[in-house]
């Protein structure tokens, strides 16, 4: 075990132009054979910054509607929307999608490869089943606030 840390020591991961320094394998992490990327802080910040976004989004939604927006500009809430759905998702779930892309985790030790190539299987499959969801709720949130209050005339 002490060759695979050394081994792991420093480790440069070059994906589509990101690159990721990665040190030993923090061995204190209580993730550290489990099915997730993220560690309580990353989890954190996902939570609050999905339910800020949802927030500010939910209160543009309500103005559009107030104002008699026409339908089709509500539908530049669904990258906002998206995004918030995600953090929240990424948050429950503690996987990062660009970790998991980046073949990655951070259990609260810095930034490292992943070391198995089933969990790294598993969390890119996870990965993409919360982006699938995170769009499917985002569409159909829009499309709901396209369909409230809007009278051509």
């Amino acid at each position: 075990m002490q060759n695979f840390v050394e081994a792991l020591a420093i480790l440069w991961l070059e994906r589509e132009g990101a690159s990721i320094i990665t040190t030993t394998m923090c061995s204190n992490h209580p993730y550290r054979f489990s099915v997730a990327n993220l560690a309580q802080r990353g989890k954190k910040v996902r939570l609050v910054l999905g339910i800020v976004g949802t927030v500010a989004t939910s209160i543009l939604a309500g103005g559009m509607i107030l104002e008699g927006v026409h339908p089709l500009w509500r539908w530049a809430l669904l990258l906002p929307a998206f995004a918030s759905i995600l953090c929240i998702l990424e948050a429950f779930t503690s996987t990062c999608v660009v970790l998991a892309a980046l073949g990655a985790w951070d259990l609260g030790c810095g930034t490292e490869r992943v070391p198995d190539p089933r969990i790294d299987a598993a969390l890119r499959a996870r990965a993409w089943k919360l982006i699938a969801l995170s769009g499917l709720l985002a569409f159909l949130l829009v499309y709901l606030a396209t369909r409230c209050g809007w009278q051509p005339g």
